[in-house]
C-alpha cells in the first residue's frame, strides 16, 4: 500500500469537497427550486472532482488501484466525519439523506475514475508503472 499516495489524494478530495461545499452555499434562496439547484449542483460537481480525482489516482497506481482509491476514499470519509463530530455548532447538521446522497456520489466517482484511469493508463502504455 502506497499509504503517502492515499493521504495526498484523500486530502484533495476533502479539498474538493470542501469547495463544493462553499459553491452550494453560494447559491441563495431558501425555496424548493433554490434547495434543488443547490443539490444538483452540488452533486454534479461532486461527481465531478471525484472521478478527475480517482482516475488521476488510478492512473498513477498500478497495483490495486482500486483498494488505494477506496482507501483514500474512507480516509477522506472519516475526516470529513470527525471534523463534523469534533465541530458540529460549526459545521452545522446535515440531513442523513444529503450523508447518504454524498457517500453514494463519491462512491461512484470512485468506481468511474479508477475504471478510467485505468483505461487511460493501459492506452498510454502506463498499465505496469506505479510513478
Amino acid at each position: 500500500m502506497n499509504w503517502k499516495r492515499v493521504a495526498a489524494f484523500a486530502a484533495i478530495l476533502f479539498a474538493s469537497e470542501v469547495f463544493v461545499g462553499f459553491i452550494e452555499a453560494g447559491v441563495s434562496g431558501i425555496d424548493a427550486t433554490a434547495f434543488k439547484q443547490r443539490l444538483l449542483l452540488g452533486a454534479a460537481l461532486s461527481l465531478g472532482f471525484a472521478i478527475t480525482i480517482f482516475a488521476a489516482m488510478s492512473y498513477r497506481q498500478a497495483h490495486r488501484p482500486l483498494l488505494h482509491a477506496a482507501s483514500a476514499f474512507l480516509l477522506e470519509r472519516a475526516f470529513s466525519f470527525t471534523l463534523g463530530v469534533v465541530l458540529p455548532e460549526w459545521l452545522g447538521g446535515t440531513p442523513f439523506v444529503l450523508l447518504v446522497l454524498g457517500w453514494l456520489t463519491l462512491a461512484v466517482g470512485l468506481l468511474a475514475g479508477t475504471i478510467l484511469g485505468r483505461q487511460l493508463a493501459t492506452v498510454r502504455g502506463r498499465a505496469g508503472a506505479d510513478a
